[in-house]
């Protein structure tokens, strides 16, 4: 009787012990996770920044941790979960490539988190971050969009098209923008005419001149300059 008690004993404080460490690498992976969320936040650049993706970062990581934990030592759980999530398919479209690198971050993390490998988790977090924050401060692989789609619309009864094609060509030559015509569109019944330029320079202060300048010009109803990731409209 006395040797059941003691096995008694043991076993809960072995399962105490269980659920403390369950519940260290849930909360370490809940931190973890949000970190990498803010990281994500502060270093994501143009207009494919979804919050809910940040969301999805913290959850995955938290999961991944919770797998881990779940599959321990036991390769024919292993496999049976590996089985089992073979049927849950990720179909979601990222629109920046850049955010599948956060994903895997985030499954890394949990991967460690979970695998109780609690110094490579926090070191390659912090790692991680400091190397994510130095290349958006240098802006080392960010490169702005040089090449833009500039629409016109002019009206044929103030003035020619001709004259108005010949000003607004010089206005981009002298505020050193390359440009192309690229189509030519004439409206005979409501009297306007639609140009589109390709134009591109180096200084996209050059660019914005030009429009304001353009925008001036006597004829000129309407200046559209499109881009890859938006539509601007002066």
């Amino acid at each position: 009787m006395l040797d059941l008690l003691a096995t008694w004993d043991i076993n809960i404080s072995n399962s105490t012990q269980s659920i403390q460490t369950i519940i260290f690498c849930l909360v370490l992976s809940f931190v973890i996770g949000m970190v990498i969320t803010i990281v994500y936040r502060q270093a994501n650049k143009g207009f494919s920044y979804e919050g809910s993706f940040n969301f999805t970062l913290l959850m995955v990581c938290m999961i991944v941790t919770t797998i881990m934990i779940s599959i321990g030592s036991s390769v024919a759980l292993s496999l049976g979960l590996i089985g089992a999530l073979s049927i849950i398919r990720f179909r979601t479209v990222l629109k920046n490539t850049a955010d599948m690198s956060y994903l895997f971050w985030s499954i890394a993390e949990g991967l460690a988190v979970g695998a109780q490998n609690y110094y490579l988790a926090i070191i390659f977090l912090v790692f991680m971050t400091v190397i994510i924050l130095i290349l958006d401060i240098f802006n080392i692989f960010t490169k702005m969009n040089a090449d833009y789609i500039v629409v016109i619309n002019m009206s044929e009864l103030d003035k020619k098209p001709v004259l108005l094609s010949k000003d607004i060509s010089s206005i981009f030559t002298q505020n050193k923008t390359k440009w192309f015509l690229k189509s030519s569109f004439t409206d005979k019944e409501n009297g306007m005419k639609e140009l589109t330029y390709s134009v591109f320079s180096k200084k996209y202060d050059n660019i914005e001149q030009s429009l304001l300048e353009i925008e001036n010009i006597n004829g000129v109803n309407k200046v559209s300059l499109l881009s890859p990731e938006s539509n601007l409209f002066i």
